[in-house]
């Protein structure tokens, strides 16, 4: 396994934005190929950042289904417990999603307990889709956006990293890579993923033991109650 000392995990739900990312940093595939579409698998980059070496893992994304969301956390796991600890989550989200509603928000909520309080430090939240907004429109979502980040700044205690994703400005990507190479507590003293640190303790990544995680129960919970609303 090789030795990186930045290791970022991607996670969103589909379609917003996380692959498009990727291709933004100039980052190369690890297995070789250059294909780069929808992510139905996780996928490895590697790219330096600041003479340090980083992997960048793509992962499929969340959907509006708990049985999705719950099929996407088995196969995280399973990345997850064959790679490098993971010391840093970027989040994605659709600016154009102009409410925190319904599954929106179970997709945040799930984020925030795969990653677990003492790693918050070690998120960013990144909003995406701003080359799609009508200028006239702009300060209205920038209006969305201030709100969207004082929401999860109360979720995360002020400890989340922000920043904005527009594919037509070069350099937006790199920035929040470069947020993460200068932050002194991956160098030091990074926290563990929660997720992670579950599965470990429990030994393995079955289905059965991802749903014994935080993250596994939340699903569970959304999956239970999607399900006694159709009772």
């Amino acid at each position: 396994m090789a030795n990186y000392q930045i290791v970022l995990l991607l996670l969103g739900p589909t379609r917003s934005g996380k692959t498009t990312f990727v291709q933004g940093t100039g980052a190369i595939p690890v297995d070789g190929k250059t294909e780069i579409g929808s992510t139905q698998q996780c996928k490895d980059y590697t790219i330096p950042i600041r003479g340090k070496s980083c992997l960048i893992i793509d992962t499929p994304g969340f959907d509006d289904s708990p049985a999705l969301n719950l099929s996407v956390l088995n196969t995280l796991a399973t990345k997850l417990l064959s790679s490098p600890p993971v010391n840093g989550v970027i989040y994605f989200h659709r600016v154009t999603n102009t409410r925190l509603t319904g599954s929106a928000r179970s997709n945040i909520d799930l984020f925030l307990n795969i990653c677990g309080r003492v790693f918050y430090g070690q998120t960013a939240f990144v909003t995406t889709m701003w080359n799609n907004i009508n200028p006239k429109e702009l300060q209205r979502f920038e209006n969305l956006n201030r709100q969207i980040q004082s929401n999860i700044s109360n979720k995360t205690t002020s400890l989340a990293h922000f920043r904005k994703f527009d594919t037509r400005k070069a350099g937006d990507a790199m920035a929040v890579l470069d947020h993460f190479a200068t932050l002194p507590k991956l160098a030091q003293h990074a926290a563990p993923l929660l997720f992670a640190q579950e599965l470990k303790r429990f030994g393995s990544a079955t289905p059965t033991n991802v749903r014994r995680t935080t993250a596994g129960k939340l699903v569970i919970k959304d999956l239970n109650r999607g399900f006694c609303m159709i009772l």
